[in-house]
């Protein structure tokens, strides 16, 4: 769980991270590779005030009432696939396909059909790291990014930066959700260094 704490207020008689505003520089460090997980984000913010009664117990008020008095849930990019030791590019590869398999579909941020496409290119990647063929492993890993790359062309980047091309919206909608493709993008690339002999 992350929590956001703040006490500064500024000369508006607010502080903290403003709504629609974002902020830089936050990372978890740890040994394992990211995965998708849910994030409970709390805050804190000046007590609300409001016209006559406010919203009362309409749908608006409950839901405004649950987030003051609650949290935020978020997906995020969280430790939560282990590196096995010795190293073993199959239990790896299987570990993220079951990620996704079992994590990503119950979240609804892959299409099952896709699912299944990237199956078929774990498999082959999978037979290909036990049966210690690398350049069958780097064809099949090369394959599945191809994949995630045609369904969110930025899945490679690392930056946070969202697109604002107009011609999005001309664009069929994606099959996976951006943020899981780039968790599935840097964990394949990370066997695909470590198959080249790289161990950073």
């Amino acid at each position: 769980m992350v929590r956001w704490n703040f006490s500064e207020i500024n000369d508006q008689g607010t502080g903290g991270l403003q709504p629609g505003q974002k902020q830089a520089g936050f990372y978890i460090d740890s040994p394992d590779l990211p995965v998708v997980g849910i994030m409970r984000m709390f805050g804190s913010v000046p007590i609300q005030g409001f016209p006559d009664e406010g919203p009362g117990e309409s749908k608006v008020g409950l839901k405004l009432r649950e987030i003051e008095m609650g949290f935020v849930l978020r997906f995020a990019a969280v430790p939560g696939l282990t590196i096995p030791t010795p190293y073993d590019a199959a239990v790896v590869l299987s570990r993220i396909q079951n990620h996704i398999n079992t994590n990503l579909v119950s979240m609804q941020l892959i299409d099952m059909t896709f699912a299944t496409q990237l199956d078929f290119w774990f498999a082959s990647a999978i037979d290909a790291a036990k049966r210690n063929n690398t350049e069958g492993l780097r064809h099949a890993i090369h394959e599945l990014r191809r994949l995630l790359k045609q369904e969110q062309p930025d899945a490679d980047k690392d930056d946070d930066s969202d697109d604002k091309n107009d011609d999005k919206q001309k664009m069929p909608k994606p099959r996976i959700d951006k943020l899981a493709a780039r968790v599935l993008d840097f964990d394949l690339r990370y066997v695909q260094k470590r198959s080249a002999g790289d161990k950073d």
